[in-house]
This record gives C-alpha cells, structure tokens and sequence, in this order.
C-alpha cells in the first residue's frame, strides 16, 4: 500500500468507525472498518447485500430520501439512522464521487439509537425549539454556520385526507424521510402545520 493511501484511509478512519459503497444499484460494494462492532456484521457479509438489509426498516424511508437527495460532488449528513440489527444505531455522512457510477462513499459512527426517530416522526414543537437553541449554541462555538428552512408543501393536507388508512402510514414515512433527510443529523424537523414545516 503507498504512502497516500495509508494517509488517506487515516483520515477517513479518523473520523469514522465504518466506511461503505452504495453501488447506485443499492448494493453494498465496499465495506471497510469496525463493521462487527458498529453493526454486529462483518465487512464481508455486508459485501453485496442491499444497504436495505443493513438499515432498519423504520428508517429505511430517511436513508431512501437521503441517497436520491445526493447529487455528483454533494456531501450530505450526518444523519442518524437505526441499523438492522436491534439496539445499533451509526451516523452517517455521504459523498456522491464524480464519475463513479453513482456510487455514494458513506461514513458510519457508532450513534445512541434513542436519537432517532420512529417512522413518519418528526420532533414536537418543544423538543424542536429545544435541540435548534442547543444546535445554534453549539455552531456558534465550534464557527460552524447553521440556517433554518420554512418548507411548505402545497396541498400536502388535501393529499393526507384523500389518502385511505391503509396507505397514510407510508406516506407520512415518505413526508417525514424527505423532511429528516434535509435536516441536521436527520433530527432537527418539525411540523408547523398541516402543510408546512421547519428544518
């Protein structure tokens, strides 16, 4: 191995405790790192498999939105997401390389699963105005620049109330996935109203 790719796996090792490729099949390509400790996995189990079988179902609509979010030459996260295996959670940040084949290079650490959310969740009103006074206490610390987003999605309300019951769970796991999938550590999200909302 050369020196630049023992520096470069240092730094990638730095920062994380698990690094995969999500072929843009969705397909785990590459897998590198603690991934026994982190997901009660081995890299080479995970070779191969879909991303899927690595993310619980629950957040599978978060990590969907997520990676369709991702364009060539974008870095998104961390956002929190509950692994398959019970009681695991990771961190996650993505990197869409150029001319890779739509591959997503993605960094996993070790995260409490508490953090995340249930499906179709976003926080409370309070829980909200809560964690962005802490977030905003913490960016201005560290130099960090967070901004708030007003989202307004138009008739979302007239679309929830012509939905039959069957099939409102899966949409507001869609509304909320997207939402989530914006916001800082795929947590700071919250309704305003029917149709509109603050990340």
């Amino acid at each position: 191995m050369s020196i630049a790719s023992r520096r470069l796996i240092g730094f990638a090792f730095a920062s994380a405790d698990l690094l995969i490729e999500i072929s843009a099949s969705g397909k785990i390509a590459f897998a590198m790192g603690a991934s026994e400790a982190l997901s009660g996995t081995s890299e080479t189990a995970l070779v191969g498999r879909s991303w899927r079988e690595f993310i619980d179902p629950v957040d599978q609509p978060v990590m969907t939105m997520f990676l369709n979010g991702l364009a060539d030459g974008q870095r998104a996260g961390p956002v929190v997401l509950r692994l398959a295996e019970p009681g695991r959670a990771a961190a996650l940040t993505a990197f869409r390389t150029p001319q890779n084949g739509g591959a997503a290079s993605c960094a996993l650490v070790r995260a409490n699963p508490d953090l995340a959310l249930g499906a179709g969740e976003l926080q409370d009103r309070a829980a909200f105005e809560a964690l962005t006074c802490d977030l905003v206490l913490t960016a201005g610390r560290s130099g960090k620049e967070l901004e708030l987003s007003l989202v307004e999605l138009e008739g979302l309300s007239t679309v929830r109330a012509e939905t039959p019951d069957a099939e409102r769970a899966v949409l507001e796991a869609q509304v909320a996935g997207a939402l989530r999938a914006q916001a800082f550590g795929g947590i700071a999200a919250t309704a305003l109203d029917d149709d509109r909302f603050a990340l």
